[in-house]
C-alpha cells in the first residue's frame, strides 16, 4: 500500500549536522584524509538521515567514494540503503535527459512559483509510464529535490510512486530543509559581521537565488555561501572569519594561487559547521578566451539591487547573464538546476534584455550566451525570439557546437555511470578540449597535456590536489587501457543488483 508523500515530509528528524560533517570530508578534502573521516563516519548512527547523504553524495559527484565508506568497516549504513544507493551509483535506471517525460516534469516542478497550466502539464506528464527511481535520482544529481518534492507532493503526483521512492525523495527534501536553516542563520550572522565593518553584502549564486526567487532558502538547497567582494574587502574579510575560526582550505590550489589567479579566495571553511564562504573578486567566464572587459564587474556591482535592509543581490539580467556563463561549467553535469535557476530568473519578471544583450557582447560571449537561451526556450522559458535571431549572427565561437550540445544533453541532469562512455573526469577533460580555439591540433595538444600532466606549473596546486593525481607513466598506462575499462565499467553497472 502506498504511503503520502505529505505524511513522510513532516516527520521532524535531527538537523542534518552529522550528516554534513561526514560528507564535509568528500566536498572539501576528496575523502583523502583518513582521521576526520572515521571520526564523522563513526558519528553516524540510527537516527542518520542515509538518503540525505546519497543525494548530497550524486549531487557532489563523489558517489562512488561515498558508497564504498559506507560499505566498509565501522559504518552502520542499513543494508536496504546501501543496495539502493549502488543502483542509484550505477544508475541502471534510464537515462533521464532534454527530451525525455522525466525531465520535463523535473523542469516544471523545480519551480517554487507553479502556474495552473504548468501543473496541469505536470498532472499529465505524471499519469504516463515513467521511471520514478531514475527521476528521484536524476534530481539530486541537479540539485533540486526541495521543489520537486513540494511541487510533487502538492498536486499529490507522489502517489504514483512506489513507497520506497516517496519516502526516499522527501527524506532528502527533509535534510536539505534542516541544512538550510542552519545556513540561515549563518547568512544572518555573516551579513551583521560584515554591515558592522562597513562591508556591503553581495550574494552570489545560490546564496542569492535562495533569497531572492526561492522563498529565503525554502525551495533551494544552498551549499556554499558566496559573496562579492573588491580585492581590499577581500583580505578584511577573510582575516576576520579566520579569526572566527574559518580555515583557507588549500585543497585545489594553494591560497596564494586562489588570490593571484582564481575568481574567487581560497574557500573559508568551517568543519564544525560543515559550511564555506567564497569571497569573490569576480565570476567565472572560463569559457571565454580574453575574460571578462575591465571594469564589468564594477558595473554589475554598482546595479545590484537590494534582497533586504542589509544585502544585495545582481539584477535579473545580471543573475541571468551569470547563470548562462556558469552553464558551461564542469562540462554541463548536472546542470539542471542552474538552467532552472535561470528559467525561473526569466519566470518571474525584471530582465532587461538589452542589458543582458550588452553583456554578452561586452566579452564576447553572444554565442555561449545563444546556446543557453536556447536551451531555455526549449523548457518554455519565455526568451524573446528577437534577440536569438540577433544572436545568431554573432561571431562564429571556436568551440563545435554540435558535440557540445550532445554532451550538454548527455550530461545535463548529472553524469550517469552506466550510460556514460567516458569517466566523470573524461567528460570534463574532452568538454575542455572542444572549447579551447586554433583547430584540432591545438585540441588534441591540450587533451595531452592535461591528460598526462606535462607542461603543467605545480606551484599552485594544494597538497591533496598533488597527492591524488597520478605520475605521467600511470596516466600513460591509463590513456591506453581506457578502451578495455570502458567496457568493463558499462558492463559492471549492468550487474549492479
Amino acid at each position: 500500500m502506498k504511503q503520502t508523500v505529505s505524511s513522510v515530509a513532516e516527520e521532524i528528524l535531527p538537523e542534518v549536522l552529522q550528516e554534513d560533517r561526514f560528507l564535509w570530508q568528500f566536498w572539501v578534502n576528496k575523502g583523502l584524509v583518513s582521521e576526520p573521516l572515521s571520526h564523522a563516519l563513526g558519528c553516524l548512527g540510527p537516527d542518520t538521515n542515509w538518503d540525505y547523504v546519497a543525494g548530497n553524495a550524486l549531487y557532489g559527484g563523489f558517489e562512488d567514494d561515498v558508497l564504498r565508506v559506507l560499505k566498509g568497516a565501522g559504518s552502520a549504513a542499513p543494508p536496504a540503503f546501501l543496495e539502493q544507493f549502488a543502483r542509484d551509483v550505477a544508475g541502471t535506471g534510464k537515462l533521464v535527459v532534454p527530451g525525455t517525460k522525466e525531465c520535463d516534469l523535473l523542469v516544471l516542478c523545480a519551480s517554487p512559483r507553479m502556474t495552473a497550466d504548468e501543473e496541469h502539464q505536470a498532472t499529465r506528464l505524471a499519469s504516463a509510464s515513467l521511471d520514478w527511481d531514475a527521476l528521484v535520482a536524476a534530481a539530486a544529481r541537479a540539485n533540486i529535490t526541495v521543489a520537486v518534492q513540494h511541487n510533487l507532493a502538492g498536486l499529490a503526483l507522489d502517489l504514483k510512486m512506489t513507497t520506497a521512492e516517496a519516502v526516499r525523495l522527501a527524506a532528502r527534501a527533509r535534510g536539505i530543509r534542516a541544512r538550510n536553516l542552519r545556513l540561515m542563520g549563518m547568512i544572518d550572522d555573516l551579513t551583521r559581521r560584515l554591515t558592522k565593518e562597513g562591508i556591503r553584502v553581495l550574494f552570489l549564486k545560490e546564496s542569492g537565488l535562495a533569497l531572492s526567487h526561492y522563498g529565503n532558502g525554502r525551495y533551494r538547497m544552498m551549499g556554499d555561501i558566496d559573496l562579492l567582494l573588491s580585492p581590499e574587502e577581500i583580505e578584511r574579510v577573510v582575516s576576520m572569519l579566520e579569526q572566527a575560526g574559518y580555515q583557507s582550505a588549500e585543497v585545489l590550489w594553494t591560497k596564494e594561487y586562489f588570490r593571484l589567479k582564481h575568481h574567487h579566495a581560497a574557500p573559508l571553511v568551517h568543519p564544525d559547521l560543515a559550511v564555506k564562504i567564497e569571497p569573490h573578486r569576480t565570476i567565472a567566464l572560463y569559457v571565454l578566451e580574453g575574460g571578462e572587459p575591465e571594469g564589468m564587474i564594477d558595473e554589475m556591482a554598482a546595479a545590484a539591487v537590494r534582497l533586504d535592509a542589509h544585502a544585495w543581490c545582481f539584477t535579473p539580467a545580471d543573475t541571468l547573464f551569470h547563470l548562462c556563463m556558469d552553464l558551461w561549467g564542469s562540462a554541463f553535469i548536472g546542470k539542471l538546476g542552474q538552467l532552472c535557476d535561470a528559467r525561473e530568473v526569466i519566470r518571474q519578471g525584471g530582465v532587461e534584455w538589452p542589458a543582458l544583450e550588452q553583456r554578452a557582447r561586452a566579452c564576447g560571449a553572444e554565442a555561449h550566451l545563444a546556446f543557453s537561451l536556447r536551451l531555455l526556450a526549449r523548457f518554455q522559458a519565455p526568451v524573446p525570439p528577437e534577440l536569438l535571431v540577433r544572436l545568431a549572427g554573432a561571431r562564429k565561437p571556436s568551440f563545435d557546437a554540435r558535440r557540445l550540445r550532445k554532451m550538454a544533453q548527455r550530461n545535463l541532469c548529472g553524469f550517469v555511470r552506466s550510460q556514460a562512455r567516458l569517466s566523470r573526469a573524461g567528460e570534463k577533460l574532452i568538454f575542455r578540449a572542444l572549447c579551447q580555439p586554433g583547430g584540432a591540433a591545438a585540441r588534441l595538444s591540450f587533451l595531452l597535456k592535461r591528460y598526462l600532466y606535462l607542461g603543467e606549473a605545480e606551484d599552485g596546486l594544494g597538497e591533496l590536489t598533488q597527492r591524488s593525481r597520478p605520475s605521467t607513466g600511470r596516466a600513460l598506462s591509463r590513456m591506453l587501457t581506457a578502451p578495455l575499462r570502458a567496457v568493463k565499467r558499462w558492463t559492471g553497472s549492468r550487474r549492479m543488483p
